[in-house]
């Protein structure tokens, strides 16, 4: 190969993938907790601390740091119950289970077999 060939390839590759390395150093999302190798993103937290705000029709400012806390904490233990969950061996009640125990909901409270109006 000639060698104005291999540095006309040299300079295409460096301006080309010059730019991807810019991008190696831009943080998009942190890990604030992991739960036993589940992970919890700073978005997640964003979201969650959003959301609260919403509920209480505060404005996102007004939030304390200690609400924040709650609001990881909160995502930490959903974790642990999303793991809990499927790691024991919940079976799930068949119609006619759910039918028997509405039928003796109904027995014990007769006002709930009356129609609604």
């Amino acid at each position: 190969m000639n060698r104005h060939y291999l540095i006309a390839v040299a300079l295409w590759l460096t301006s080309s993938l010059g730019p991807l390395s810019l991008w190696a150093g831009t943080v998009v999302d942190r890990i604030v907790a992991t739960v036993n190798s589940q992970i919890i993103l700073q978005s997640d937290w964003d979201d969650a601390v959003g959301y609260q705000a919403l509920v209480d029709n505060r404005p996102l400012d007004a939030i304390t740091a200690d609400e924040r806390k709650a609001a990881l904490d909160h995502l930490i233990d959903q974790e642990l119950l999303k793991e809990q969950m499927n790691a024991t061996d919940f079976r799930h009640a068949s119609e006619e289970e759910i039918a028997q125990q509405v039928s003796e909901i109904r027995q014990q409270h007769p006002a709930g077999n009356e129609p609604e109006g």
